[in-house]
């Protein structure tokens, strides 16, 4: 807590946003909610499936039924936390299993 008592004067929201795949949902519709693409590398344009390609989230975590992605955008530190449900669109799902840890 001590860590986040510079922020007391921000609204959660100013600082994080929250976005939570439902079943079904697709990977178009997360990126369409994000206003940017995470099949693509934010820096360099790779996109999923090129031999450069490197995911551009901060931080994974595989979890038991969903994956939770992490993205930093501002030197503030403001970041997007998405829940994304392992049994969603099947390209979004291939991706976070080759970048999760183990």
């Amino acid at each position: 807590m001590e860590r986040l008592s510079g922020y007391e004067d921000f609204d959660l929201g100013q600082l994080v946003n929250f976005i939570v795949m439902g079943r079904g949902d697709t990977v178009i519709e997360l990126e369409a909610a994000l206003g940017f693409s995470v099949m693509t590398n934010r820096s360099n344009g790779c996109r999923y499936g090129d031999a450069d390609f490197l995911p551009s989230w901060e931080v994974i975590e595989v979890h038991r039924y969903w994956y939770e992605v992490v993205y930093v955008l501002g030197d503030d530190g403001f970041g997007i936390v998405i829940f994304v449900p392992k049994d969603t669109d099947p390209e979004l799902i291939e991706m976070l299993q080759q970048y999760a840890p183990e």
